[in-house]
């Protein structure tokens, strides 16, 4: 079975790029399908559709620096415990994303701002 969408808003013919290949061959069951609709929608553009990525829930930390860490940590209350907690990892792994993370989380740092 085919995948085609039409959309009559926009006066197209939608197929994803692996069926609209099988349809370009005469014959395939993916040909007769769409020579079924393009009856039916004579005025319509055949196009090629995307599919969009899926959302993750994954925060991204891109720019997340322990410096900025520090800064955050210091402005907030409690800043000499939560310094006291970031210290001992910035020794262990300059670059652990696993760690930044797990700190960021426990000094309550919006995961909007958690971003390395």
């Amino acid at each position: 079975m085919t995948n085609i969408t039409v959309n009559e808003k926009a006066r197209c013919i939608g197929l994803t790029k692996k069926d609209y290949a099988k349809a370009c061959k005469f014959g395939t069951q993916e040909y007769i399908d769409l020579q079924e609709v393009r009856k039916a929608y004579p005025t319509f553009k055949v196009v090629g559709v995307t599919r969009k990525a899926p959302k993750t829930d994954k925060p991204i930390f891109k720019g997340l620096t322990y410096e900025y860490m520090e800064k955050y940590i210091k402005s907030h209350d409690n800043a000499e415990e939560n310094m006291a907690e970031l210290t001992p990892s910035m020794a262990g792994s300059k670059s652990c994303k696993t760690t930044m993370l797990a700190l960021s989380i426990a000094i309550g740092m919006p995961r909007s701002m958690a971003r390395f």
